[in-house]
Formats: structure tokens, sequence, C-alpha cells
């Protein structure tokens, strides 16, 4: 798949060097998962203790 790197307007779009930091860090996450898991815990935390990071309730 090909995706071009400008943009509709004067930005460049961010599709392929978002693509490739995806692919880096899902590969980085796959070498130890137990430490992947730890890590995300402690970022979800500080967005948490923040107030960074607005969850939608959940349910009706």
């Amino acid at each position: 798949m090909m995706a071009p790197a400008e943009g509709v307007a004067f930005f460049p779009s961010l599709t392929a060097g978002m693509a490739v930091a995806q692919a880096l860090v899902t590969q980085l996450a796959a070498v130890d998962p137990a430490r992947t898991s730890v890590s995300i815990e402690a970022a979800e935390g500080m967005w948490s203790k923040f107030g960074l990071l607005h969850r939608r309730p959940s349910g009706g």
C-alpha cells in the first residue's frame, strides 16, 4: 500500500511516519511483554494522576 507524504494543506501527512512508529513500538513490546504491561500501567496511572485521560463512562 502506498500513502502520499503530502497533506491537503501546508502540513505533510503523518500517515507514513505513524505507521513506522507503530510498527517499531509493536516490535519493541513483543521483546518483553511483562515489562511492556508494567510500563503501560505506569503511563496510564500518570495520565489519570494529572487528569489527562478522560474516558467515557461505560454502560447505558
